[in-house]
């Protein structure tokens, strides 16, 4: 995550606690190969070749989420060679069409990014724009804040997107991930009724290591898109190298979901906050 000094100026009245992951909402599905005709466009950018133009396919995601509603859930980890976790960060975030959000994060590990105090942790966000509210939990006590987002940015729903979820806005993540190892589609399903194509690629490098990572290489990705060029979900895994020599395998999962339906209930917590 490449939200640093944001990350920490955010949340540095809020401090935190351990709590619950969001988790893996991720499903696992057998696709079924189909052949794609040579002269079909799959999607904005994208034809039977793979993705033929990152840019265009990121501009189609990023416009097909423009003042709709949606659930985006993001985990992110790098686990050593022995299965031990060095950093996991999950956070979900409902955003309606109005833009007021709930954000729910977790934070783990020793390298963890500490945009909710000292992992482990967690909270939870909500806002309507106007009124911004928390509720942290960090070694079994939880605290429950009013707040300003400092300089008008972080603790904003761009924020909860940009900083933590994506590291960047979703055109350029999808761009990003998918120049990463140039996936190629594999197979379509129907889920309902909307057509979704399955791309898979893999690259002998990987996109430039963040988290004092470096040497990122070794890349595979999995992208699930729609015609309309929708990204419903896409899972980039690398490996890498620490500065202390140790080796990592870098996962991360981006699922986007009920969009256009979507809606933000004000948290039980409020009036705790707010008092």
């Amino acid at each position: 995550m490449r939200a640093g000094v944001a990350v920490v100026a955010v949340l540095a009245l809020l401090a935190g606690c351990s709590g619950t992951p969001v988790g893996d909402a991720t499903p696992t599905r057998t696709i079924t190969p189909v052949e794609v005709p040579a002269s079909d466009r799959i999607a904005p950018g994208v034809t039977a070749d793979g993705v033929v133009d990152p840019q265009a396919l990121g501009a189609a995601h990023a416009g097909a989420l423009d003042d709709r509603s949606y659930t985006l859930t993001a985990n992110h980890s790098s686990t050593y060679a022995n299965g031990s976790v060095r950093s996991a960060y999950d956070v979900r975030v409902w955003l309606s069409a109005d833009r007021d959000y709930r954000a729910v994060s977790r934070t783990a590990g020793p390298e963890a990014p500490v945009l909710l105090g000292a992992p482990p942790a967690s909270g939870e966000f909500w806002s309507n724009g106007t009124t911004y509210v928390a509720a942290v939990s960090h070694a079994n006590e939880t605290r429950y804040n009013r707040f300003r987002p400092p300089d008008g940015y972080a603790g904003t729903w761009r924020y909860w997107i940009e900083a933590v979820a994506l590291d960047g806005d979703p055109a350029a993540a999808v761009a990003g991930v998918t120049r990463a190892a140039d996936p190629e589609p594999v197979g379509k399903r129907s889920v309902g009724g909307t057509v979704v194509y399955t791309l898979v690629g893999d690259s002998t490098t990987a996109p430039a290591g963040s988290d004092a990572l470096v040497d990122a290489r070794d890349a595979g990705v999995t992208v699930n898109v729609t015609e309309t060029g929708l990204v419903r979900s896409y899972t980039l895994r690398y490996t890498a190298t620490t500065a202390a020599g140790a080796t990592v395998t870098v996962v991360r999962r981006v699922r986007y979901g009920n969009v256009g339906a979507t809606t933000v209930e004000r948290p039980d917590w409020f009036d705790r906050a707010v008092q």
